[in-house]
């Protein structure tokens, strides 16, 4: 994947240019110009790239709601799961969330 791809990615997310530098240990004006096409010297391309795989993979495959359900999909995900577990649908949400934190 680009680098431009996932920087637009982290935009969507809701991250400013300056709150990607932050992270990556770079400028706002870096990323602006990663993200019209400039390519990134390695560190930061890798730094980037597990920006992007943390905050954007891990949505994606959340535990909690599974990868990619939505509205009725996600509860009948959910009520299964406590099923499969022998969990009530808050003991589960409550073991899935300590996983979380846990990181």
């Amino acid at each position: 994947m680009k680098i431009q791809t996932m920087i637009d990615d982290l935009y969507k997310e809701g991250l400013s240019g300056e709150e990607i530098a932050k992270k990556v240990g770079a400028t706002q004006p870096t990323i602006s110009r990663l993200h019209r096409g400039q390519e990134p010297k390695h560190e930061l391309g890798r730094k980037i790239e597990k920006l992007h795989s943390s905050l954007i993979h891990n949505k994606r495959t959340s535990p909690i709601l599974g990868p990619q359900r939505v509205g009725k999909e996600r509860k009948a995900f959910v009520v299964a799961e406590c099923e499969r577990l022998d969990l009530s649908i808050r003991q589960y949400i409550c073991r899935l969330l300590d996983k979380e934190f846990a990181k």
